[in-house]
């Protein structure tokens, strides 16, 4: 495997056109892989200057989070099969740790329910801030428990053209549409898993329901249940009440395909007698069948 270190001293020793021929690959495909790996290339003109006044090569970022360890040789024919590689325990942790640091010190959106952070170059949770502890630990254990499989995790690249599926916040079709206008949270990229070269979506959400609350004070509401055993100073005197979305803490999961040539979406939402957590085995048992079907040659075809 040429990895990122690697790729990046050769870019800057010689022109793309002469190492893509050693490589065996197209100008434009090396192009890609450089973009894929966040390698940063020499400049238009750099090779049609003289030697002294050609510029200095362009340090090597740290990798984004996602960003495969390197580039695979001899695997042409798919982009999504050139990349594909382990992902390690550390991998995960750093994608998570992340978005907990970013989920953690965001505010909520317009809707007054859900964690808006200011990046979005994040794993895809949909989270209140109560309901960010479970929803990062999930996580956690679903893409390990992926990567035992050989399935790699992790934000796709710019250089796919993937698409990130609407999610439904609300724990049942009942109630109100949570909406809170243009002001709601979305990953810039989709959180993928390749499965044997199908990529598909995750998106981990945590479900809200539409319920009556009172006003009791500095920013607080609560539900009709909690209100009736406050006593009279705790009610804030008059309350305001009002119809609200509010985290359940209870997750959905959402496996989807980010390809706009296929219809794949597949959900999972637990209840309080039957947590996500203890059917990660079966959902990725569904995951690999599903995108096998759609791997197969005749998978999609039209009848004769």
């Amino acid at each position: 495997m040429l990895t990122r270190e690697e790729l990046h001293h050769l870019v800057w020793t010689a022109p793309s056109t002469k190492l893509a021929r050693g490589l065996a690959v197209s100008d434009s495909y090396l192009n890609k892989v450089c973009r894929t790996l966040a390698v940063p290339r020499p400049p238009q003109g750099h090779w049609l200057k003289p030697p002294a006044d050609r510029d200095a090569p362009t340090p090597l970022p740290p990798a984004p989070p996602g960003t495969p360890a390197g580039w695979q040789k001899g695997r042409r024919r798919a982009h999504r099969h050139a990349f594909r590689s382990g992902v390690s325990e550390a991998d995960v942790a750093t994608l998570l740790d992340r978005a907990a640091c970013f989920f953690a010190a965001a505010d909520v959106d317009d809707g007054g329910t859900y964690l808006r952070p200011r990046d979005r170059w994040l794993v895809d949770l949909t989270t209140t801030r109560s309901g960010l502890p479970k929803c990062v630990n999930f996580a956690g254990e679903l893409f390990l428990a992926l990567a035992a499989r050989g399935l790699r995790v992790g934000i796709a690249s710019p250089s796919e053209v993937f698409v990130r599926v609407d999610v439904e916040r609300r724990q049942s079709g009942a109630g109100r549409t949570y909406n809170a206008r243009n002001r709601t949270w979305s990953p810039l990229r989709p959180t993928v898993v390749n499965v044997g070269g199908f990529p598909v979506g995750l998106a981990i959400v945590e479900t809200c329901i539409d319920r009556q609350m009172h006003y009791v004070g500095r920013g607080r509401f609560v539900s009709e249940d909690e209100y009736a055993m406050l006593g009279p100073v705790e009610r804030a005197g008059h309350t305001l009440r009002r119809r609200m979305h509010v985290g359940t803490g209870l997750l959905r999961l959402i496996a989807y395909s980010p390809t706009i040539k296929h219809d794949l979406r597949l959900e999972w939402t637990e209840t309080p007698k039957a947590p996500l957590q203890r059917r990660i085995e079966n959902i990725i048992d569904e995951i690999e069948a599903t995108a096998s079907r759609f791997l197969e040659p005749d998978a999609g075809a039209s009848p004769d």
